[in-house]
C-alpha cells in the first residue's frame, strides 16, 4: 500500500486543526479521503460527523473528505499491530526500544527519511 493510500488513525480528535497541521500540504487531500476512527470515542453516535464537519472546515471542497470508523473501534487498532507483526517484513517499519534507547531519536530518522 502506497503512503497516499494509507488509512489515518485518529483515535480522540478533540482538535482536528492541529492534526491537520502536522501534514506537509501536499499530503492533505490524501490523508483527508482515509480518515479511520478508532477507539472508544468512535463508539459516540455522532463522532465521526463532528470529526467530518470539522475536518471540512479546515480545507477546500475541491478536497475529498471520507471519515469512516470499523464495526469494533475499541479494538481495531490493536488488531492492526497483529496482524502488522505477523509481517515477515515488519522490521522495515518499526523501531524497537532497544535501538532507540541505543541510537536515538537520529535513528528513527535515518531509518524512515528514506
Amino acid at each position: 500500500m502506497g503512503r497516499s493510500s494509507q488509512p489515518v488513525f485518529v483515535s480522540e480528535c478533540a482538535n482536528c486543526s492541529k492534526w491537520f497541521s502536522f501534514f506537509p500540504p501536499d499530503m492533505r487531500p490524501h490523508m483527508l479521503k482515509n480518515v479511520l476512527l478508532t477507539g472508544g470515542n468512535a463508539c459516540f453516535p455522532i463522532f465521526g460527523e463532528r470529526v467530518y464537519n470539522e475536518l471540512r472546515c479546515l480545507c477546500p471542497e475541491i478536497f475529498e473528505v471520507n471519515v469512516t470508523a470499523p464495526d469494533n473501534p475499541i479494538t481495531y487498532a490493536w488488531h492492526g499491530g497483529v496482524m502488522a507483526f505477523q509481517d515477515p517484513d515488519v522490521n522495515k517499519i518499526i523501531v524497537t526500544k532497544k535501538q532507540y534507547e541505543e541510537n536515538g531519536a537520529a535513528f528513527c530518522l535515518e531509518k524512515f527519511d528514506s
